[in-house]
């Protein structure tokens, strides 16, 4: 089976929008083209899923995890997800989609494809036949709404077993209208043995590949046609219909039993423009139908409709949205994962002299973020359980530089935050200054820990999240700090525009700020006027891009839910499997899987991880490892003197991880295919 992710070639204006200004219409097509990209993925994707992710990683796709998809061999800061993470998902070979030249398998499944590039193409993706046979059952009409995952249709798995049934059937139909017309004949024996005799012969043709379905039955139908007018079969038996009704409930029974293969809404939307119809034989590739997603596409044209598309309210509303996911008290929106773990650093007052203490297996973001302010990354082992940061490696390195920690929730797990948090503040006391703790929440989106949603701050000073198109959620590109303090808030809203504010409450230069009025009245201030008070970054986040969020943050639940599905079959399928470790979910922790992550004993197994990562790749299944432990990166041990053997514990790990795709999009199908392809190739 292979997926990939929708890809889109030109985007036009449209007519709606014409009367808008050239650059509204710029805006527009770069929009759409956007949307357009992550229609297939969130991950979703993520999504192997997540970011190996995430995607979603995909065994099959009838979607990707955000755009439906996406989730998953689900992945993590910008450059991350570029390196790696298409989230593990299984991918589809840009060739594979011309499947008028034979390049698509039998067994390949849907192709998620875009039409023509014009401006219907965001809109919409178009659903191909994942193999060959007959189209069972449409379930839905042309025009009708679908909501994602819904049944479009089945297809015949097998069908060559259903045409050799329904062939014999109208056989026996002709047979028998020729033994009816005859008024008289006495079997002729040897007529009837040679009939035998040519039928095994053609039989053993058949079998050895040397005749397609179609001749066979062609030329078997001959045989029993000149076998009739030769006398070798008995008028009675026609007569009497046992062969013919025996065909007929062959048939049926081909049509009722015979294993079909489900497709999929890959969102909801409307069903366009069904091009084939039950009982139609059907060749790979064939479109079945269009899907018309019209949520984000609305959302976004509507912010392209408004006089603001940056800087506007869908920020803030954004920003109020998830903030109330995360039961947090304020949530400040940034371009991207990075820049938010880059701000946070900032805002905590992190600087040169300075130590951050963070996890090894992650994406090199958590550590760069402290270098980007001159702080030394200090890197903590794992815990080989959860592969997250262990509380007890981290009281081993704290000293009194240390000013953060930053605990990275890997794959979606919660660290143990309440131990860190006890850890913390002895140390705080033991050397009398404030230890800040910011969590890198970017796998752990609709996560909870002991009860609470990760993002609370209930035990850290901030939460730092991604919306990265292999994430849980996309805008594109993003990322998010929650906090529940005002200062670091305030700070937060400055360095991620600049340092400036034109907020009359906090100019400091009121001379200069203000409009000279009477004494008596309210100081109004100047309209052009604003003031730097902070070295601060553009991390803006657009409009655009947050109304994107906002249409995916109502779906966060049901991924979460599908997300949980999959990963219940991943385990029932692998707990028992000599040399696989399947993931450990740690008591109080509620994890939202961004990512899947086997353990293979590949020296044991006597395989090599690459090439098995290709020979699933040759299957159609994308993987991926997550992570490269940060402190082997050539720029860390060059710039900080780390090596090899220095964290034994998330060595052992890095040799024998590997994320398998898990988003939302992906079917019980698909699930069963990766793992049926994993033991099959494992073993």
């Amino acid at each position: 089976m292979q997926i990939q992710h929708e890809t889109v070639q030109s985007v036009r204006s449209q007519r709606s929008l014409a009367q808008h200004d050239a650059s509204r219409c710029t805006w527009l097509v770069l929009a759409l083209g956007l949307l357009a990209l992550l229609a297939g993925g969130c991950g979703g994707a993520n999504d192997t899923s997540g970011d190996g992710t995430e995607s979603d990683s995909s065994a099959t796709a009838e979607a990707s995890n955000a755009a439906d998809a996406d989730e998953s061999a689900s992945g993590d800061s910008e450059a991350e997800e570029d390196a790696n993470d298409e989230d593990a998902k299984p991918q589809q070979k840009e060739k594979a989609i011309k499947v008028d030249a034979g390049e698509v398998r039998r067994g390949e499944l849907i192709i998620p494809v875009y039409a023509d590039g014009v401006i219907r193409t965001p809109r919409s993706v178009e659903i191909r036949t994942k193999l060959a046979g007959e189209l069972v059952q449409v379930l839905v009409a042309d025009g009708q709404e679908v909501k994602q995952g819904q049944l479009l249709a089945r297809i015949d798995e097998r069908p060559y077993r259903l045409d050799l049934e329904e062939n014999r059937y109208r056989h026996f139909q002709a047979l028998s209208q020729v033994a009816a017309e005859a008024d008289t004949f006495t079997i002729n024996h040897e007529a009837l043995s040679l009939f035998s005799q040519q039928r095994k012969e053609l039989e053993k043709l058949y079998t050895k590949g040397n005749l397609t379905r179609e001749e066979y039955q062609a030329r078997l139908l001959e045989l029993e046609l000149a076998a009739l007018q030769q006398g070798a079969f008995r008028q009675d038996v026609f007569e009497q219909r046992t062969g013919l009704a025996e065909a007929r409930v062959g048939a049926e029974r081909a049509k009722l039993n015979l294993e079909n293969t489900e497709i999929r809404a890959p969102f909801a939307g409307v069903v366009q423009g069904l091009v084939v119809v039950p009982g139609e034989i059907v060749s790979v590739g064939t479109p079945i139908c269009s899907i018309f997603n019209n949520d984000r596409l609305e959302a976004v044209v509507n912010v392209l409709r408004c006089d603001r598309i940056t800087q506007g309210p869908k920020v803030s509303d954004f920003e109020s949205a998830l903030a109330r996911i995360c039961n947090a008290k304020f949530a400040v929106a940034v371009k991207s994962g990075t820049s938010a773990l880059h701000i946070a650093c900032l805002a905590a007052g992190i600087g040169p002299g300075d130590e951050v203490i963070t996890s090894l297996i992650t994406f090199v973001a958590s550590a760069n973020c402290a270098v980007y302010c001159g702080a030394r990354p200090v890197f903590a082992d794992i815990d080989p359980r959860t592969y997250n940061i262990s509380p007890l490696e981290i009281e081993k390195r704290l000293t009194s530089k240390t000013r953060a920690i930053i605990p990275v929730h890997f794959a979606g797990q919660s660290c143990d935050m309440i131990t860190i948090r006890t850890i913390i503040k002895k140390t705080e006391s033991k050397y009398g200054h404030k230890i800040f703790l910011i969590e890198d929440a970017s796998h752990a989106l609709g996560s909870n820990y002991s009860h609470d949603p990760v993002g609370s701050c209930r035990y850290s000073d901030m939460v730092v999240t991604s919306f990265h198109p292999v994430k849980h959620i996309t805008t594109g590109e993003g990322g998010a700090i929650m906090t529940a303090n005002d200062e670091l808030y305030w700070k937060l809203n400055r360095l991620r525009s600049h340092g400036i504010t034109s907020t009359p409450s906090e100019i400091i230069y009121k001379d200069s700020g203000f409009a000279q009025t009477d004494s008596s009245e309210i100081p109004v201030i100047n309209p052009w006027y604003y003031e730097q008070q902070l070295l601060g970054f553009n991390y803006r986040i657009t409009d655009i891009q947050c109304a994107l969020g906002l249409s995916q943050l109502k779906k966060i639940d049901a991924f979460r839910k599908r997300r949980k599905e999959i990963v219940v079959l991943y385990n029932e399928a692998f707990q028992d499997v000599n040399d696989i470790t399947i993931p450990f979910e740690a008591d109080g922790c509620e994890s939202n899987f961004h990512l899947y992550v086997l353990l293979f004993d590949f020296e044991q197994i006597g395989i090599n991880r690459a090439d098995f990562m290709r020979k699933l790749k040759d299957q159609g299944i994308q993987t991926q490892v997550h992570y490269i432990p940060v402190h082997t990166q050539p720029y860390y041990q060059k710039n900080f003197n780390y090596k090899w053997s220095d964290f034994p514990k998330a060595e052992d790990y890095y040799k024998k991880c590997l994320s398998i795709p898990i988003f939302p999009a992906m079917t019980n199908h698909d699930v069963n295919y990766v793992t049926a392809t994993i033991t099959k190739v494992f073993t």
